[in-house]
C-alpha cells in the first residue's frame, strides 16, 4: 500500500467515474492529486453506457480504458412502455442502445488505474473528519474500509465524487434537493447470452435488463422506497416479481447463482450549490438524474473533466468557471427533467398507482401545457 502523504493539492472523495475522471486529469497537470474510497466487494449500479460518452472517453484518452473492462456492446434496446408488446426504443429510452454495457466494479477499477498511470496516489480509505481551517482542509482519513488507523492530511482543494450520498457536502452542511422517491433493488447472475437490453414498465415501478460479459445479466426494479422495503423483508419476492414480468422473466435465468438483491437510492437529486471555499462537488454527489436518464456515466465523466478544468484555472478565471459550471449543471438537470417527466407521461395504464401518479402531476406542474 502506498504511504499516506501528510499534505496534498487535491483530495478527491470517490474513486467512481467522476472522481477519476477528476482526478486523472489534475494528475496530468501536474498536481499532486490523493484518490481515496473505500473498495466494497458489492455490485455496483449503472452499467448502461450510451454511445454519447464517446466523444468524452475519446477527448480524455479513456476509451482504452474502457476497452480494457471488456465492455458489452449494446445491441438495439427495446421497452414495453406505455403498452404491453416490446418495441424499439423511442424517445430518451433510445439511449439504452448503441452505447455499452459495463462491469461496473470491473470499469472502475480500469478508470482507477488510468487515475493512477496518470500520476495520481489512490489509498483504500474513509475520510472520517474534516474542517476547512485557513488555506487547508484538515482531514482525519481511515485507511482499508474505515477500521485502519487514522491518519491526518492537509489539503488544499477538496472533490466531493462520493455519489449520491454527497457525504462531504452533507458534513459541510450543504442541502439536497431530491426530486420524486425512487429505490433501485438490483442483482446480476449467470444467464444465457442475448444482446438485448429491456426496460419493462410494471403497476408498481419499472424494470431494467442488460447482458454483462461473460454470459451474464444485470436486472434492477425501480420502485418508491416502501414498496422497496416490503420486498427486501420478504425473501424470494424480488426474484418473483422478476419471474412475473411478461419479457425480462424470459431473459434471465434466475437460479440459485444470483445473489439477494441490494438496494440503493436512485431519486433525481441536486445539491443546492455544487461548489464553495476549497471544494467542488462532481458526479451524482453534485446532480443526480433518474436512472430511465442513462445519464449517471456520462454526467459524471462530464462533471469530473469540467472540474479538473475549474481547478486548474488561474485566481482571475477561478471564480467566474466555478459560476458557469454550476450554471451548466442547473442547465443539464433541466434539459434532463423535462425529457423525463415526458417519458413518464408515456405511461399511462395504471394512472391511479401511486407510482405513476405521484410523476404524471410532477409533469403537470412542471411542464409546459404544450408539452403535455
Amino acid at each position: 500500500m502506498n504511504a499516506l502523504p501528510t499534505e496534498i493539492d487535491v483530495l478527491v472523495v470517490g474513486a467512481g467515474p467522476a472522481g477519476c475522471a477528476c482526478a486523472r486529469a489534475l494528475a496530468l497537470a501536474g498536481r499532486e492529486v490523493l484518490l481515496v474510497d473505500q473498495v466494497l466487494a458489492i455490485e455496483k449500479l449503472g452499467q448502461c453506457l450510451s454511445a454519447s460518452a464517446r466523444p468524452l472517453l475519446q477527448e480524455s484518452a479513456l476509451l482504452p480504458w474502457l476497452e480494457r473492462s471488456g465492455p458489452e456492446v449494446a445491441s438495439v434496446a427495446y421497452s414495453a412502455w406505455g403498452r404491453s408488446d416490446l418495441q424499439e426504443c423511442q424517445f430518451m429510452l433510445q439511449n439504452y442502445g448503441g452505447g455499452w454495457n459495463v462491469d461496473r466494479r470491473r470499469f472502475d477499477t480500469c478508470l482507477r488505474a488510468a487515475a493512477i498511470e496518470a500520476g495520481a496516489l489512490f489509498i483504500p480509505a474513509r475520510v472520517q473528519q474534516m474542517m476547512r481551517i485557513g488555506q487547508f482542509w484538515h482531514c482525519l482519513l481511515h485507511e482499508g474500509n474505515g477500521k485502519g488507523k487514522p491518519e491526518n492530511l492537509r489539503a488544499r482543494w477538496l472533490v466531493d465524487a462520493s455519489g449520491r450520498r454527497a457525504l462531504c457536502a452533507q458534513r459541510i452542511g450543504i442541502k439536497r434537493i431530491n426530486d420524486e422517491a425512487l429505490t433501485a433493488l438490483y442483482a446480476s447472475g449467470p444467464s444465457p447470452h442475448d444482446g438485448r437490453s429491456i426496460i419493462e414498465a410494471v403497476p408498481f415501478g419499472w424494470w431494467y435488463s442488460a447482458a454483462l460479459p461473460g454470459e451474464r445479466r444485470f436486472a434492477a426494479l425501480y420502485v418508491e422506497a416502501d414498496q422497496a422495503q416490503h420486498i427486501l423483508h420478504q425473501p424470494g419476492l424480488w426474484q418473483q416479481k422478476l419471474r412475473e414480468t411478461q419479457h425480462i422473466s424470459q431473459l434471465c435465468q434466475i437460479n440459485s447463482q444470483w445473489a439477494a438483491p441490494h438496494a440503493t437510492e436512485a431519486c433525481g437529486s441536486r445539491l443546492e450549490t455544487p461548489y464553495g471555499r476549497g471544494w467542488i462537488a462532481v458526479g451524482d454527489a453534485a446532480v443526480a438524474f433518474d436512472p430511465l436518464a442513462t445519464q449517471g456515466i456520462v454526467t459524471a465523466l462530464q462533471t469530473g473533466a469540467s472540474a479538473a478544468q475549474a481547478l486548474l484555472a488561474d485566481a482571475e478565471k477561478q471564480a467566474a468557471m466555478f459560476t458557469d459550471y454550476h450554471i451548466a449543471l442547473e442547465a443539464m438537470r433541466r434539459a434532463h427533467r423535462y425529457e423525463l417527466l415526458q417519458q413518464y407521461l408515456l405511461e399511462m395504464r395504471w394512472p391511479d398507482e401511486h407510482f405513476w401518479s405521484s410523476r404524471h402531476q410532477a409533469a403537470r406542474a412542471e411542464l409546459p401545457a404544450n408539452a403535455l
